[in-house]
């Protein structure tokens, strides 16, 4: 599923995310593992007491949010 993600932003965007935005609902963000891969980087995340899985495609500049 593709969702609106305001992310902190340092020295690259997208460095960790801290807000998603699903159907105009803002939920905040517990990143508890992250990693990189070919395509962008992957966070683990806690959203409203459920794991999820979201990734940022970097070579498309867009979030992706998957359930466990």
């Amino acid at each position: 599923m593709r969702v609106d993600v305001e992310a902190y932003s340092g020295y690259r965007y997208g460095q960790y995310p801290k807000v998603i935005i699903i159907d105009e609902k803002r939920c905040d963000v517990e990143v508890i593992e992250s990693y990189r891969t070919p395509e962008g980087v992957c966070f683990i995340v806690l959203v409203d007491d459920k794991k999820m899985k979201l990734f940022y495609d970097e070579l498309k500049d867009e979030w992706h949010l998957k359930g466990f």
